[in-house]
Order: C-alpha cells, then sequence, then structure tokens
C-alpha cells in the first residue's frame, strides 16, 4: 500500500451522514464522489442510496443507482472514489465487507458507527485491507 493514504471530506459531509445514521435503525449507504490522486482522495459529494436489502447488519446499493451515479459523475469531471455504510457498533469492517471490499480495491470504504457516532476510513490495497487518515475539511 502506498505510505500516507488519506481521504479528505468536508465536516458537513461526515455530519450528514452521522445524521442519518443516527435517525433509522437500518444501515445506511451511498456513495462517495470527488477526485483522486496517488495518496489523497477528495469527497465532494455523497450520494444516499437505498439499502436494498433493509437490514440493520448489511446493506446492498441497486446497481442501476450506482450506474446513473457513476455516469453522472463522469460527466462532471468526478469520479466515485469510495463507499459510506453504517454500523449499529464500532465503525470497523466485518467479515461480510471485507468479502466485498476486496471486489473494489483502491477504493475508499467510510464505516460510521450510528451508535457510537463515530467513524473511519479503510482502503484495499496490495490485497490488505488497511485504515487509512481521514482529513476533514
Amino acid at each position: 500500500m502506498k505510505a500516507s493514504m488519506k481521504v479528505h471530506i468536508p465536516k458537513s459531509l461526515i455530519f450528514e451522514i452521522l445524521e442519518k445514521s443516527k435517525r433509522t435503525h437500518l444501515e445506511i449507504c451511498g456513495i462517495l464522489v470527488g477526485t483522486e490522486d496517488d495518496l489523497n482522495f477528495m469527497v465532494k459529494e455523497v450520494h444516499f442510496t437505498e439499502n436494498t436489502l433493509s437490514s440493520s447488519i448489511r446493506f446492498q446499493i441497486d446497481a442501476k443507482e450506482f450506474i446513473r451515479i457513476y455516469e453522472d459523475s463522469v460527466e462532471r469531471g468526478l469520479d466515485v472514489v469510495g463507499f459510506f455504510h453504517s454500523h449499529p457498533s464500532s465503525p470497523y469492517p466485518s467479515s461480510v465487507d471485507e468479502m466485498y471490499m476486496s471486489l473494489w480495491p483502491n477504493k475508499v470504504w467510510l464505516i460510521v458507527s450510528s451508535t457510537e457516532l463515530s467513524y473511519k476510513a479503510f482502503i484495499v490495497a496490495d490485497n490488505r485491507i488497511t485504515e487509512i487518515e481521514i482529513v476533514e475539511n
């Protein structure tokens, strides 16, 4: 993994995700849109998506919704830089998360705790899941 990878995200977007996570018993989920370079992911937008599983312990994003957000982002010179979802416990990847994260290497996975109101970011690089620094701006 590249040293010192960071995800830069506005405090207002983190607040928005945390607020939504504490208002529901279901896992919330969505897509992080922005730009990236070798070591930095700059989140410009969060797109909340429906959790098609309607579950408090798992999430799934509808493929058509993902494609719509992806295509809209690319048209505006942005890209999907990652995903976010909530956990009813601590903000660490579950074994199910780890499986799906491995399918999307080099993308940010922001996990928020709806009970602790804390959050962490992870990335899969070189076949390893690693926590990366969150820079709030």
